[in-house]
């Protein structure tokens, strides 16, 4: 499908996030659209590759896509001839939302 428009549908899994997704999703129901759940984290710091930093934002990643595996289950029965894509990404949160407009 092609989409004519991209919707990012940033979630920090609260009840007021999914209730965000939701109304966009609904408003957006008709339209060829393509939907990313997104949630940014800062990532721990770490000096050396292969560092307990490294191996720790790679398991917060790990667990925060499994979360957004599930919040996509639950939009997806309510909306479900919505494509959903995720994404994880580290920084600061309003920079990153900021560069995914562009």
């Amino acid at each position: 499908m092609n989409y004519i428009q991209t919707v990012l549908l940033p979630t920090d899994f609260s009840e007021h996030a999914l209730q965000a997704s939701r109304f966009a999703l609904g408003l957006f129901r008709r339209a060829e659209v393509r939907f990313i759940l997104y949630h940014c984290f800062m990532p721990f710091q770490g000096s050396f590759a292969g560092s307990q930093a490294e191996r720790d934002n790679k398991a917060e990643i790990k667990q925060l896509m499994g979360r957004l595996h599930t919040l996509r289950q639950k939009l997806a029965h309510e909306f479900p001839e919505a494509g959903i894509d995720l994404k994880v990404d580290k920084g600061v949160e309003s920079r990153r939302i900021i560069a995914w407009s562009k």
